[in-house]
């Protein structure tokens, strides 16, 4: 008889703390792009707030695209060095990070702000798929399609709430 290794639950229900993690990962799925498609719905207001022009505005949606295209290799050493758990953690603080820093009313703070989450959204999409394959090793599959759809559901929401948030707060 063999033994199964601790850390491969399976996803197969079971256990409480495969339904936690499986739990945890599809909150971050939530909030992984939401940073990124809060801005396009009220990016007139985001412009003239800021003053930008259509370049700077540009530049400002698509600075968390490029940090994905640049920093992919930079964050796979870091999931590798820290390990999966600490790299999500600290992508999940880079993301508030950046979206209370990108909130900071000028321009050079915004395009640093968006930077941090864009890099910590690159973390996060590293991280979690170590994760996935780690402790879903036999229903990694399923588990990455949950997580791909509750990601889509947290842009869709983000999307939809933006402007009606934005009226109601400011």
């Amino acid at each position: 008889m063999t033994r199964r290794p601790r850390n491969d639950h399976g996803g197969g229900g079971g256990t409480a703390r495969t339904g936690w993690l499986l739990g945890a990962l599809l909150l971050v799925a939530l909030n992984l792009r939401a940073p990124i498609t809060s801005v396009p719905p009220v990016v007139d207001d985001v412009a003239a707030g800021l003053g930008l022009s259509s370049a700077g505005v540009g530049l400002l949606t698509s600075v968390p695209v490029l940090c994905f295209a640049l920093c992919t290799p930079l964050a796979s050493v870091a999931v590798a060095r820290l390990g999966p758990e600490l790299s999500l953690g600290a992508a999940l603080g880079g993301i508030v990070a950046g979206t209370l820093l990108r909130s900071g009313g000028n321009v050079p703070v915004a395009l640093v702000g968006t930077a941090v989450i864009g890099v910590a959204i690159t973390i996060g999409n590293v991280a979690v798929p170590v994760l996935i394959t780690r402790d879903f090793r036999r229903r990694a599959a399923a588990v990455t399609g949950a997580y791909s759809a509750t990601m889509n559901l947290g842009s869709t929401f983000t999307t939809m709430l933006t402007v009606p948030l934005a009226v109601t707060f400011g």
